[in-house]
């Protein structure tokens, strides 16, 4: 009989637990002579068998593509476009080449520091770093990599008073907008007149887009 946590009841009377080791391909069975033994020594075999390892010869750069495919099929198109971004735009030019058993606690308290000191906010900062900590625990989870980023602390969220452009700014933005058709410009022209967030713009296809019977599109 099975009780679950892979602990069966076998027919001479004792309890026996499994641990399937990924590495060895193979079981290993403790036993116990009521289910609570046999339960606190699957317990002990599996926190001894679990133990992080910092030979990682994956660079920085790997763990984030690996984390960002993997979470691809779990999150919202904006939602991926949005982390894809960060990690293109920051992680990688400050990380990428360094190997993932170098990457530190106090490398990313200085990858932080600096960010913040650029003028990013400390809410996009701060997303960065969730990255950062869902990436590596997934490796830690995943490939029994060594996580040395996990006790690392968010920055603090600073509220500031929303500034708005003068309208001398908004004509001079318009301007430029209206003289351009870069991605960018186009991007920012939508958002001005939709109100759409960043995340769902990076992610909008011309599927999403409804034209009217007029369009040549």
């Amino acid at each position: 009989m099975r009780r679950g946590n892979n602990i069966y009841h076998r027919a001479d009377g004792r309890w026996e637990g499994r641990y399937y080791y990924k590495g060895t391909g193979k079981y290993k069975s403790v036993y116990g002579k009521t289910m609570t033994e046999a339960k606190e020594k699957l317990d002990k075999l599996r926190k001894e068998a679990f133990t992080p390892s910092k030979n990682c010869h994956y660079l920085v750069s790997d763990i984030m593509q690996m984390w960002l495919e993997n979470r691809r099929t779990h999150i919202k198109e904006s939602s991926f476009a949005s982390y894809q971004n960060k990690i293109q735009k920051h992680i990688m030019p400050y990380f990428g080449r360094l190997k993932y058993s170098a990457l530190t606690a106090d490398m990313l308290e200085k990858f932080i520091a600096e960010k913040t000191s650029q003028g990013l906010s400390s809410k996009y900062v701060g997303d960065m770093v969730i990255i950062m900590k869902s990436a590596a625990k997934w490796a830690e989870i995943n490939h029994s990599f060594l996580n040395q980023v996990r006790n690392v602390e968010l920055p603090k969220a600073v509220k500031k008073e929303t500034e708005t452009f003068s309208s001398s700014e908004q004509k001079a933005l318009f301007q430029t907008l209206n003289h351009s058709q870069n991605p960018t410009a186009v991007g920012i022209r939508l958002a001005v007149y939709t109100g759409v967030r960043i995340g769902e713009l990076c992610a909008l296809q011309w599927k999403d887009i409804q034209c009217f019977e007029t369009c040549d599109c």
